[in-house]
């Protein structure tokens, strides 16, 4: 139910004003005061509801804006960033924490010679309190040949934000990840 109210679809308050100014335009067309107030009131209620879908981020969105700030901290290079959108205990393939995938990231770029990185989709699914964010990403590399991949970024609620906790490739290049995981950087 909450979810009408947080992630309303764009049509309820769209069909909500519809139906309020019908009531506007037939109260003020017979001078029916009753239609009017109702009228009114399906307006200031689209408008209520426009406004806490717009200002209130649900869990997914908070999520999605992690996801977000994670892949711009490493096209920036800002690994500050980076290991703070990761929870203490994350994990990636052959690494166990925070700073051992901070490290890994770091020298991955650099070996690799990643350009920049754009997600082009985003799909969130929600658990309990386990939110999952599905990217697909190109990755521009070298000589700016894009890289497709997909990958899977698992949240926890910690104090009061979400934080990464594991990460999964789903794809990379067509390959699973049993073919990527060879070629990460061993941990130190």
């Amino acid at each position: 139910m909450s979810e009408w109210f947080f992630e309303t679809p764009w049509w309820l308050p769209t069909f909500i004003a519809g139906v309020g100014a019908v009531l506007l335009w037939s109260g003020n067309n017979r001078r029916d005061r009753k239609l009017l107030r109702y009228g009114f009131s399906l307006l200031a209620a689209a408008i209520l509801l426009s406004l806490i879908s717009y200002f209130v981020d649900t869990e997914k969105e908070k999520a999605v804006r992690q996801t977000d700030r994670l892949i711009a901290s490493i096209n920036k290079q800002d690994w500050k960033t980076f290991r703070s959108i990761l929870s203490p205990d994350a994990s990636f393939a052959l690494y166990d924490n925070a700073d051992q995938i901070t490290d890994a990231a770091r020298r991955g770029v650099t070996e690799w010679s990643v350009n920049s990185i754009r997600i082009f989709h985003q799909r969130v699914t929600q658990n309990a309190d386990q939110i999952t964010v599905e990217i697909d990403t190109l990755a521009f590399v070298q000589k700016d040949q894009p890289v497709r991949s997909t990958w899977s970024f698992d949240f926890e609620q910690s104090g009061k934000q979400r934080l990464l906790y594991r990460i999964t490739p789903i794809s990379i290049e067509g390959r699973g990840q049993e073919a990527v995981i060879p070629r990460l950087p061993r941990p130190k």
